[in-house]
Formats: structure tokens, C-alpha cells, sequence
């Protein structure tokens, strides 16, 4: 099962599209080619370690049927260079770091 974690709320209603920087709580602070989807452990033991302070959103997400690209080993992560569209994205909570 994977997972996104984001300052946005309304990801199960716009889906998750790669390229897209929301504020500045993007890890990598400018646009990427690809969405990163990480485990649940990973986002809460590791992701939400680095990203600046605030308040995110986790979801789970749908990949049947979507391309995912591993990412190095030892990260739990994958990403994915299309839209994953909001059918396939389910809000599960919010986060406070």
C-alpha cells in the first residue's frame, strides 16, 4: 500500500499531479517531473523529519493500474511521472509537525 503525505487538503478531489508545488512544504521547495509515494512507516518515521514544520495530509493512494518508478533502495518510496486522478486518492488523516 502507498501513500502521499501533503500540505494540500484536496487531493482526493484534484488528484495527485507530479510537477505540482504546494507552498513551500515540498521537501524539494521548486517543481518535480515525478509525485513521490512512500510508505505510511516512511512517511511518519522519516518524511515528516525533514519537511518544514506545519500542518499535512495523508492519503492513501490507488495504484492499480499506475506506472510507479522505484526509487533507491532503502527509501520506501516510489514515484510516478503522470496524474494520478482523485478516484484513486483517499484522504486518511491530518498530520501537525
Amino acid at each position: 500500500m502507498w501513500y502521499h503525505c501533503s500540505p494540500a487538503r484536496d487531493l482526493d478531489v484534484q488528484g495527485i499531479s507530479p510537477g505540482t508545488v504546494v507552498g513551500k512544504a515540498v521537501a524539494a521547495r521548486k517543481p518535480m517531473p515525478h509525485a513521490y509515494l512512500g510508505t505510511e512507516q516512511y512517511i511518519m518515521e522519516q518524511y515528516l523529519e525533514y519537511v518544514p514544520r506545519g500542518t499535512y495530509h495523508l492519503f492513501k493512494v490507488d495504484t492499480d493500474g499506475v506506472c510507479l518508478q522505484p526509487v533507491p533502495a532503502g527509501t520506501n518510496q516510489v514515484r510516478v511521472s503522470n496524474t494520478i486522478p482523485a478516484e484513486k486518492v483517499k484522504y486518511v488523516r491530518t498530520i501537525r509537525v
